[in-house]
């Protein structure tokens, strides 16, 4: 009885055993089934929280480049010390140490110390003490061991040419986000966006990026090419300068351009300064001028004037225009010229640059053909050229041109334009008369330098006809020869088109003009026949004689000849011997006049002169010839000729003596018009 009841018990207990295990095994199933089908969700987030985590990567700003390749605004990585106030002890000790290491000519040591003791009093978890610093100082604070400090690398702008076109390039704030010039127009590419990447972490909770990871984040961001040539840009500035303070001016503006494409070679402001120590540079000085500033350009409108009135063909180029001694009347107001004169031809008003030749034209023209004239070389409206701030410049509207704005305007006084209006205009002289699209940006490339932007030159609209073009070019070489306003930027071996400008300042009050007060510039091209730069030089102020053939012409001339010899173009000019005149030839006949060669003169004839052994001759004196005569010669020689009008030749370009070449070209004007 006893043996039965021993083992029911041990039954029971067994029983009991099993019964617990199931229970437990139920359990843990439950919890399991919990864990892993009705939390799973949630705790594999939290598994992928502790092993993974996700960051936001900033790439480093792109790369700013000239036309060549040369680096004008890169980024570099520097430290950035930042405190936890409350856990640093003595705030005093420890402000005095990083003062001392941090001190410079910018910012003094007491400055400094005041700045960090004061923001050591925050209550705050975080303050940034100073940002980007040079890794040097901070060693400096690191070996302190300071308590409640660190460091952070940051990315900063930096400038390697510093204040090189620094007007066009701009500037960066301290977080790298663009504030002005190229810097702030294309701040979206160049900027890039963060990218948000998830990365490992190590047994600390540090996370570990990858070189392929930040390859990924460096994607983000573009570089730029530019069609500044920074040679170029150097010798601009250069000249520039010296000018403007040679002549004790309160501040200069230079632009070169290919007046071919529309390339912007250089572009200059005086006073320059240092977008690496922004901070401490003068805010009017930052002002790109080139594209923000709209004055009167005086005399140099003339030649816009001109080609409007030679286009719409009221004029032909062989009027003339009697200038009433110096004096005349309109209205009650009277224009004068700086010198007297009776009689002008159209070259000659240019040449002279006589205010009362321009207002004659000016008011047969009428208003309605030189306000569409002037806005058609693109006066009144902005260019396009790819910088921020750009003005329009101020043309008043049609309805309120009066007789005597009509005559002001005429001479370039009542109308404002901008530096790059003006030289985007004569380019268009220059080239035949295209109105190209001005342009900075050269290309935008990934960062695996592929183009994802790519500018190419842009014609506007068509403005000249290529004879009106070279006529008008013609015209302008007048300025720069002997007894023209700009003599002063001839060179030597080169044909120079220019024209002078002259203009007072208006006011600041808005009445009438500062007596005291001038702009003088000069623009011009070369070489005339076939133009390589186009350039523009303003002086803002300057003392004593104020007129641009004097205080800007000599800086054109400068700028240009050293830009020509950079780019190896060979002078227009070279000592070659003259063309002996056949001695078969009746001495009274036209073709001796010119030194053709009869049948016989194997070296200069017709059919053979692509053979010569002497290629390369002066051009004549084409005055008085016949046109019959003129095709004649041109036959001979193998000279392109474009003929205007017919009669007796009065004009022609390039000018005698010009050395030319068999397939070369000239053009020639005559006594009556076409």
């Amino acid at each position: 009885m006893k043996k039965i009841s021993s083992n029911k018990a041990f039954q029971y207990r067994l029983l009991s055993v099993f019964i617990f295990i199931e229970a437990l095994f139920l359990v843990c199933m439950g919890r399991a089934f919990q864990l892993q089908i009705l939390s799973g969700n949630l705790f594999r987030k939290m598994a992928l929280r502790q092993h993974y985590g996700t960051i936001h990567l900033s790439p480093d700003r792109g790369t700013i480049f000239d036309r060549n390749g040369s680096r004008l605004a890169v980024s570099t990585t520097l430290l950035s010390l930042y405190a936890h106030p409350t856990k640093v002890k003595n705030r005093r000790q420890a402000s005095k140490i990083v003062a001392k290491a941090l001190k410079s000519r910018i910012i003094p040591y007491r400055k400094l110390l005041r700045r960090t003791f004061r923001r050591l009093k925050r209550t705050t978890s975080f303050v940034w003490i100073a940002r980007q610093q040079n890794p040097q100082k901070v060693k400096k604070i690191a070996k302190r061991h300071l308590k409640g400090f660190g460091f952070i690398p940051e990315p900063k702008r930096f400038y390697p040419c510093l204040s090189l076109a620094a007007h066009c390039i701009g500037f960066c704030d301290v977080d790298g986000k663009g504030l002005a010039g190229i810097e702030h127009k294309f701040d979206t590419y160049l900027r890039g966006k963060p990218v948000r990447i998830i990365v490992a972490k190590d047994a600390k909770g540090s996370p570990i990026i990858t070189k392929k990871q930040e390859a990924f984040a460096a994607s983000a961001t573009h570089s730029l090419f530019l069609t500044l040539d920074k040679t170029i840009q150097h010798i601009v500035e250069e000249e520039l300068a010296r000018a403007v303070i040679n002549h004790r001016a309160k501040r200069g503006i230079a632009v070169v351009m290919n007046p071919l494409t529309g390339e912007i070679l250089a572009m200059a402001n005086y006073p320059f300064f240092n977008p690496n120590l922004r901070p401490t540079s003068v805010y009017n000085n930052r002002r790109n001028r080139a594209v923000t500033d709209a004055f009167e350009p005086g005399s140099i409108m003339k030649i816009f004037l001109m080609a409007t009135a030679i286009e719409s063909g009221k004029y032909h180029g062989t009027e003339k225009i009697y200038c009433e001694n110096g004096h005349y009347l309109v209205g009650r107001h009277t224009i004068h010229d700086v010198h007297p004169h009776k009689s002008l031809s159209l070259d000659e008003v240019i040449k002279f640059s006589s205010n009362i030749g321009a207002t004659k034209i000016g008011s047969h023209l009428g208003k309605n053909l030189l306000y569409k004239g002037l806005k058609r070389f693109g006066f009144g409206q902005r260019t396009g050229v790819g910088l921020p701030g750009e003005s329009p410049g101020l043309m008043q509207p049609l309805k309120r041109l009066s007789p005597v704005a009509l005559a002001t305007i005429s001479f370039g006084q009542g109308i404002s334009v901008t530096a790059i209006q003006l030289v985007t205009a004569v380019s268009a002289i220059a080239n035949g008369g295209d109105l190209m699209q001005p342009f900075i940006i050269q290309k935008i490339i990934d960062f695996k330098g592929i183009p994802v932007l790519v500018h190419r030159p842009v014609k506007i609209r068509k403005v000249l006809s290529p004879q009106t073009a070279h006529l008008i070019t013609s015209f302008m070489t007048e300025v720069t020869s002997e007894g023209g306003t700009g003599i002063r930027a001839a060179l030597k071996g080169f044909t120079v088109a220019g024209k002078t400008g002259t203009s007072q300042k208006p006011r600041i009050n808005g009445k009438g003009y500062d007596p005291t007060k001038f702009i003088g510039s000069f623009i011009g091209f070369t070489p005339a026949e076939d133009p390589k730069i186009a350039v523009l030089v303003v002086i803002d102020e300057p003392k004593g004689i104020p007129y641009g053939g004097i205080v800007a012409a000599p800086a054109f001339r400068n700028i240009a000849a050293r830009i020509l010899q950079y780019l190896n173009i060979s002078p227009e000019k070279p000592e070659l011997p003259e063309m002996a005149l056949n001695p078969n030839t009746h001495p009274d006949s036209e073709e001796n006049k010119f030194g053709s060669p009869t049948a016989n003169n194997a070296e200069t004839s017709g059919k053979s002169y692509k053979n010569s052994q002497l290629a390369v001759f002066n051009l004549p004196d084409f005055s008085g010839m016949s046109l019959r005569g003129v095709i004649r010669w041109g036959e001979i020689h193998g000279i392109n000729l474009t003929l205007n009008g017919n009669g007796q030749a009065i004009r022609q370009f390039p000018k005698p003596g010009t050395p030319v070449s068999p397939g070369g070209r000239c053009s020639i004007w005559f006594t009556f018009p076409s």
